[in-house]
């Protein structure tokens, strides 16, 4: 059994993602957790 917890912009600032064309905004604070399990039978 694995437990993971990722986070993005954990400040939640405003930031630019990319400015190529156009000024693409960066994504708010972001939280995932997941939990995997592996059964052998």
């Amino acid at each position: 059994m694995r437990a993971q917890v990722n986070t993005e912009n954990i400040f939640d600032r405003r930031y630019i993602y990319t400015a190529d064309n156009n000024i693409t905004p960066g994504a708010p604070r972001t939280i995932r957790a997941q939990i995997i399990a592996r059964f052998r039978g």
